[in-house]
């Protein structure tokens, strides 16, 4: 009897010492869902990961792959109906939620800021909703896009994005929710205009050191470096340097420079009139310029496409490259946004740039006054 007991003894810890089987990197209950499938990939790049989850007869599933590439995921149903999951190589998730409204009141352990995400993904769809609803008035057939219709959808628009954009930045504090509000686009419209925005691309790219293992914070931090070389170009030229010679209109064989125009106050603009965006601006700043113009301004133009306008107002002055802006007066210029301006004194030195409306007026006031 005592040998049977000892080899019992031996058995049962022999079998606690055996290894038990890991957990899953992520699994859950989907209730409800019985059967159905669900999608696990990369937010940021769908060939990297993209897998199909099988909802087993009880509502659960799971995903264990062999190895986890750090960064962010989207648990999805269907598009923009996703959990987006934080997963380190280090972590496990779990998942308790409805299927059927999924991913609403979902309950998530295990992937740091989950509730933080969920807000940010329902800020986002509801500015895509508020900007399609802006959008209407396009497809009615009496729309007509002219320069002051644009406009006016600009500025719709524009509003709608500034007042979500304050939103989704009260919601979004900690470093990755932040990074990730701030990539939020829909369509050709960008929740956060990287270039307009640029100190806040800085703010957060400083507090994701620690995450730099995520290759999605890795491109996050070369974007703000590539930011941080555009606004080093930008800043080329600067209020109180002199603006470089160069040829400012072509009439036959006569040419017109920066230096001929030197007696007189010069605004220089330049746009692409083929741009709606750019063009509207342009059409808003004609009826202030003549005016400057007829009070001693020199005004000249470096279009990027058409000439036509020349024809509107002769006593303007054009240069058309009707290819666009060649990059070496890119760089020289340190033009890194279209359309751009700049406001010269009677000798040829910068005293304003990319300047319009009431500043221009104040500006051009305090130059035609001297």
């Amino acid at each position: 009897m005592s040998r049977f007991y000892v080899i019992l003894i031996t058995t049962t810890l022999l079998w606690a010492c055996q290894p038990t089987e890991d957990q899953p990197v992520l699994s859950g209950v989907l209730w409800g869902g019985e059967g159905s499938r669900m999608v696990i990939r990369s937010a940021y790049d769908t060939e990297r990961v993209n897998d199909t989850l099988l909802i087993d007869h009880q509502g659960e599933f799971v995903w264990n792959p062999d190895t986890v590439i750090p960064g962010f995921y989207f648990l999805e149903k269907g598009p923009h109906n996703h959990l987006v999951l934080i997963f380190t190589g280090q972590n496990t998730v779990q998942i308790d939620a409805q299927y059927i409204n999924f991913p609403n009141n979902a309950k998530v352990s295990g992937s740091n800021h989950a509730e933080d995400f969920s807000k940010v993904e329902a800020i986002r769809n509801n500015w895509h909703q508020a900007l399609q609803k802006a959008t209407t008035a396009t497809s009615d057939s009496g729309w007509i896009p002219t320069p002051g219709a644009v406009h006016q959808l600009k500025e719709q628009l524009d509003s709608v994005t500034n007042f979500y954009r304050q939103v989704i930045l009260d919601a979004a504090k900690p470093p990755l929710v932040r990074m990730y509000a701030l990539l939020q686009t829909a369509g050709r419209h960008t929740l956060f205009d990287p270039w307009e925005n640029r100190q806040l691309f800085y703010t957060t790219d400083s507090l994701l050191a620690s995450y730099q293992f995520m290759e999605e914070v890795g491109r996050f931090s070369e974007k703000v470096s590539q930011l941080k070389a555009t606004e080093q170009l930008s800043n080329k030229l600067r209020p109180g340097d002199a603006f470089p010679e160069m040829i400012l209109s072509i009439d036959q064989a006569d040419t017109i420079t920066v230096s001929q125009l030197s007696a007189s106050p010069v605004y220089i603009g330049i746009y692409n009139p083929s741009d709606p965006g750019e063009n509207a601006l342009h059409e808003e700043s004609l009826t202030q310029l003549v005016r400057l113009q007829s009070r001693g301004f020199q005004v000249a133009f470096l279009l990027t496409d058409s000439a036509t306008i020349a024809q509107k107002h002769p006593r303007f002055h054009y240069h058309n490259y009707r290819t666009g802006l060649p990059g070496n007066i890119q760089e020289e210029l340190g033009i890194v946004r279209q359309p751009a301006n700049f406001i010269l004194n009677e000798s040829g030195i910068i005293v304003a740039k990319n300047v319009w409306g009431n500043k221009l007026q104040q500006i051009a006031e305090q130059l035609l006054q001297k």
